[in-house]
């Protein structure tokens, strides 16, 4: 079993190469709120969106399930939903692979929490600059109240 555990993990990051990043906070979080609200609206095929919420605070993002699941016993028609806050994000890491660029929001443990997709560095540096952004502001706005 720890075999296939090894193989299967080489196999999945094969071909990624990591992007290291550092970045830079915007001015205003409403810039930031629109640059998440614009990138993930862009996502394609099955990580489209079909309701999204970008606050202050956190990230709702709604998908459909797949059609492909709707035949699988115990599985309808439904919405999935992630909610992520600002405040959970614990690392936020930058790869390529076949010329898109993913960036995984994971906790401090290392539980990812989404992936996005880019075509582009340059959306994939404005995105984590917007989750930096949000990050630091949440912290400012803690220790402030």
């Amino acid at each position: 079993m720890r075999v296939w555990l090894i193989l299967i993990t080489v196999l999945i990051t094969s071909g990624c190469k990591t992007i290291d990043y550092s970045p830079h906070v915007y001015d205003t979080p409403t810039e930031a709120m629109r640059v998440i609200y614009q990138t993930l609206e862009e996502q394609q095929d099955d990580h489209t969106p079909y309701n999204l919420e970008v606050s202050e605070s956190k990230i709702v993002v709604f998908y459909s399930e797949r059609a492909s699941l709707v035949g699988v016993i115990g599985k309808g028609a439904g919405v999935e939903r992630k909610f992520i806050r600002y405040s959970s994000i614990g690392k936020v890491t930058l790869r390529l692979k076949n010329k898109w660029y993913t960036i995984i929001l994971a906790t401090v443990n290392g539980h990812e929490l989404l992936h996005v997709h880019t075509a582009d560095i340059e959306s994939a540096e404005r995105f984590i600059d917007a989750i930096e952004t949000m990050r630091h502001h949440v912290v400012i706005k803690s220790f402030s109240q």
